[in-house]
């Protein structure tokens, strides 16, 4: 899914929900956010937001994207 940016700064405005979960930085709490959406109706995940809806952001390396996949892989199985 490719969001468009008024719909990221929408989802920010209106806070976590049901549907959507903010995380600071990529760990535990991200991959269980994960399982919970995969055993629901699905959601977004912002990574390098905070509670609050703030924008922190993050380092994102080329290779950040596939670590994520592989490791959300490996701990879900």
């Amino acid at each position: 899914m490719i969001l468009s940016n008024k719909n990221v700064f929408l989802d920010l405005k209106k806070g976590e929900g049901h549907q959507v979960e903010f995380k600071t930085s990529f760990g535990k709490e991200v991959i269980e956010s994960v399982v919970a959406f995969s055993n629901s109706e699905g959601g977004k995940i912002y990574i390098g937001v905070s509670d609050s809806g703030a924008i922190l952001g993050l380092t994102a390396l080329p290779e950040t994207i596939p670590n994520y996949i592989n490791t959300i892989k490996q701990n879900t199985q």
